[in-house]
């Protein structure tokens, strides 16, 4: 007889009692929760969190060394005329110096704040801008060779025209992002570009500063470029630009000889470009020596500022020259590629304005000291001597520094949203996973 043992039925277990913790709503960890943002900055704005990057190291190195070679050649071009003036070797040199030490606190400053912050208060600083492009022509306004471009006592002058190339980019930048803009539309976007681009592009011109106005007006053309406006309204707003820089040239003869002196530099009005041919040929490969030019002993005006790359080629010869030169065409391709990895479409927009404003001047600026292009006037960016263009430069390069550091990899996108069949929150919310 077989006995069997039965054992005794296990009941299912019964679910755990929902207590009113367990009920709450389950808060989001720290990869879902959002970054803090303020109500006014633009929804297209994500701030990510900002992290050093090759690009970032890269663009540091470039400007630091287009600054340091400034500085140097600032000391060699300048010593003449600092000791005929001041009785001292280094008086330009020392003013400019205390002008790079503001641009690097600025530089430090515009980095902590972030370019959300340009984000949240450009129309004040735009209107600020304008302001002080007004009172250039009033009794504040200091007039020098016919124009009025500062302001200020003689001890701290600024030149506003150097804040409008940052003011029309950002304000360009500001409006061709906005959520729900239709490009396309000319009542909905030529309005607004028409209202905060003249004014400043406008005021420059009457100063007047040609060069300047060239200058603006290509950084707004990149940005609508970028920005995706249609090639038939581009068309008509340079065809615009051009009538009116027709118009000025017509009125002022002296910006006409100016810009057509390159095609015939025995002209009366070649003497700089003459100058400036001469003492690039004496530097030969190597140059003479850093200190040994002959160009700035009164033979070249304007040689620490406008001319200043004659002075590099004629110490350093063409290979000290042709390295200002890679420098500048590595500044231009950082640029865009800050620009391509920027986190959202207001700071890519910001990126390639900057760009373009930079490399545009130091494009312009090569060319009429070599003879390539007309002769309009714009120091070489980093390098000649300026206060405010420097500053402004710092201020410029400190925008791309902080893009680059919370820029993405829009290679890296697709990977992002297949994160366990959703979509990443870093993907969301800006933030990078650890």
């Amino acid at each position: 007889m077989t006995v069997t043992t039965q054992y005794p039925r296990r009941s299912a277990p019964r679910p755990p009692r929902r207590t009113q913790r367990d009920s709450a709503p389950r808060s989001m960890s720290r990869l879902e929760r959002p970054v803090r943002q303020s109500r006014a900055v633009h929804r297209s704005v994500r701030v990510a969190r900002p992290g050093w990057n090759p690009l970032s190291y890269a663009l540091l190195a470039i400007v630091g060394g287009l600054t340091a070679i400034g500085l140097v050649f600032i000391l060699s071009a300048s010593s003449v005329e600092s000791l005929a003036r001041h009785q001292k070797y280094w008086a330009v040199f020392m003013r400019q110096l205390v002008w790079e030490g503001v641009g690097l606190v600025a530089f430090v400053v515009v980095l902590r704040l972030g370019y959300a912050f340009l984000a949240r208060n450009w129309f004040v600083m735009w209107c600020a801008t304008v302001v002080a492009l007004v009172a250039v022509k009033s009794p504040l306004g200091v007039v020098r060779n016919g124009s009025a471009r500062w302001i200020g006592p003689p001890s701290f002058e600024i030149q506003p025209s150097e804040a409008a190339k940052l003011m029309v980019v950002a304000a360009l930048a500001h409006v061709l992002s906005l959520p729900r803009r239709d490009v396309g539309d000319p009542r909905a976007t030529l309005g607004p570009i028409a209202l905060l681009s003249l004014p400043l592009i406008g005021l420059v011109m009457l100063q007047p500063d040609l060069g300047t106005t060239l200058i603006v007006a290509m950084a707004a053309l990149a940005v609508l470029w970028a920005g995706g406006l249609p090639m038939r309204w581009m068309a008509a707003i340079t065809a615009l630009g051009a009538s009116v820089v027709a118009i000025s040239l017509a009125l002022h003869p002296y910006q006409f000889q100016r810009l057509t002196v390159f095609l015939d530099p025995s002209q009366a009005a070649g003497y700089h470009l003459r100058r400036s041919l001469s003492g690039i040929a004496a530097g030969g490969w190597t140059g003479v020596g850093v200190g040994a030019g002959r160009s700035k002993w009164g033979f070249l005006p304007n040689a620490h500022t406008d001319f200043i790359y004659a002075v590099i080629a004629e110490e350093v010869g063409l290979i000290g020259a042709l390295i200002v030169l890679l420098l500048f065409v590595s500044l231009g391709v950082v640029g865009l590629q800050i620009a391509r990895r920027a986190p959202d479409r207001q700071s890519k927009l910001l990126a390639t304005g900057i760009t373009a404003w930079i490399t545009v001047q130091a494009l312009a600026n090569l060319g009429a000291v070599t003879g390539w292009a007309p002769v309009t006037g714009v120091p070489l960016p980093f390098v000649s001597q300026g206060g405010t263009a420097f500053v402004a430069l710092m201020v410029g390069a400190a925008l791309l520094a902080d893009i680059a550091r919370r820029g993405v990899d829009p290679d890296d996108e697709a990977r992002k949203k297949s994160y366990r069949g959703r979509e990443h929150p870093s993907q969301h919310y800006g933030i990078r996973r650890r």
